[in-house]
């Protein structure tokens, strides 16, 4: 036999257990980060698409220390640094 208030308190957890669900499903799609930027953004603006072909140019082959491709690569970052208006 069921006490008085026994049947609203199941009520409430199962409502409270599928809203709490909702909830994280909803803010779960919601990840708050901005949509990437493509190669034609701005050079102030990061672009995956940018840095996927700079780590291309930089992974073309193994450039141990001392080895002529660790020169290239080397020489690569550095005009890329200088393009952008830093001083390496």
């Amino acid at each position: 036999m069921m006490n008085k208030g026994e049947a609203p308190n199941r009520w409430r957890g199962v409502i409270t257990i599928a809203l709490m669900f909702l909830m994280s499903c909803f803010f779960s799609t919601r990840t708050g980060q901005p949509s990437p930027a493509s190669a034609n953004a701005p050079e102030t603006e990061f672009s995956s698409a940018r840095a996927m072909s700079i780590l291309v140019e930089i992974a073309r082959q193994a450039h141990p220390p001392g080895s002529p491709e660790h020169e290239r690569v080397r020489g690569y970052l550095v005009d890329r640094l200088t393009t952008l208006g830093l001083d390496p």
